[in-house]
């Protein structure tokens, strides 16, 4: 089969590394830390090619080129948060808390635009109404 031929998730399958490749050396904590997360979070590879996915998706719309940073990353870790509970545990209560956390920051990110925008609108008024000093 060509890569041209396989799906998405099957090219992720091939470049995703299996626990087995992990040295020796790691395969202590970090190995305990994984299998622990793959219970609430469904395993790393499936959940990378569902994130993916929900950010190409954001990334595609129309209104992505009109948000800032702030609002940008939000939504990308949301993505991530999605992907978990839709790979993982459903049930596990830090996803949902983690969205609308992320959903709060986002909404910040335009208050503060907002409180930017509306100083540098006064700013330049004040520079504006200023004598010169020629």
């Amino acid at each position: 089969m060509t890569d041209e031929s396989k799906s998405l998730m099957e090219l992720l399958n091939d470049l995703a590394p299996s626990l087995d490749s992990v040295p020796s050396q790691l395969k202590g904590t970090t190995m305990d830390i994984i299998q622990e997360r793959e219970k609430t979070h469904g395993l790393y590879k499936h959940t990378a090619a569902w994130s993916q996915s929900i950010k190409d998706m954001f990334r595609g719309s129309p209104n992505w080129q009109h948000m800032n940073d702030g609002q940008k990353e939000a939504l990308e870790m949301i993505a991530v948060k999605l992907a978990r509970l839709l790979n993982g545990n459903p049930q596990f209560p830090d996803h949902w808390d983690d969205i609308a956390g992320y959903g709060k920051l986002g909404s910040n990110s335009i208050e503060n635009l907002d409180s930017i925008s509306a100083q540098l609108a006064a700013d330049m008024a004040h520079a504006i109404s200023a004598p010169s000093e020629s």
